[in-house]
């Protein structure tokens, strides 16, 4: 019952449901997972990861806790310990698409680029067409220095979602790198018409690519 309160936000009495599950049955994975579940819904980190770390320790073999575990993680910011629970999911499963893509995440923020890149392409090969992936692998990609990946990776992001402003601002600096200024221009500008929150930041790019251009004309 726990679970089907939890689905419908009745947060209250679905923790009621499974601390008398933790209670009762002080072995079982059930309750732990359960209240890590609803702390987690209420955005009560700090109680989740209590309450999932005691799941963890039941069951270190529970994919479900493991992912839960590091997506607490993620939200408080502990991006090595998420990591860590990723790489532990894909040890029971190599074959978890999306626990690569999380711990690419996680990676991407702790800068090692490199190991993050190899997580998204191993995403990537076993989930086509997801634009969130091509759009971090693109970041990282920028970073390592690798702009033609990037580069890449920014076209296939608008492929997949036209309306993608951040993708063409991004695609616009990474081909003024390139040294195509006309086309860094032209996504620039589009970027300023899909992406009003970052206006200002697109048209001082825009701004001083213009004024490149006119200095060395």
């Amino acid at each position: 019952r726990g679970r089907a309160l939890l689905v419908l936000q009745d947060y209250e009495g679905a923790h009621a449901d499974f601390r008398t599950v933790t209670e009762e049955y002080a072995r079982s994975i059930e309750g732990p997972l359960g209240e890590g579940g609803v702390f987690s819904a209420q955005g009560k980190n700090r109680e989740a990861l209590k309450a999932l770390n005691r799941a963890v320790s039941l069951d270190p073999g529970s994919a479900a806790a493991l992912l839960m575990r590091g997506s607490v993680k993620d939200r408080l910011r502990d991006f090595s310990a998420a990591a860590g629970d990723y790489g532990a999911l894909l040890e029971i499963n190599p074959n978890f698409a999306w626990a690569r893509f999380y711990r690419g995440k996680a990676l991407r923020e702790l800068k090692d680029y490199r190991a993050s890149e190899a997580d998204f392409s191993a995403f990537i090969e076993a989930v086509a067409d997801n634009e969130s992936a091509h759009y971090l692998r693109s970041n990282v990609r920028f970073f390592l220095g690798d702009y033609n990946g990037a580069l890449s990776d920014l076209s296939k992001t608008i492929a997949l979602n036209p309306r993608n402003g951040l993708a063409y601002s991004n695609r616009g600096q990474t081909l003024a790198l390139l040294g195509d200024k006309r086309g860094a221009l032209a996504d620039l500008h589009k970027a300023l018409e899909l992406d009003v929150s970052r206006r200002d930041k697109i048209q001082a790019a825009i701004d001083a690519l213009e004024a490149k251009e006119e200095a060395s004309s």
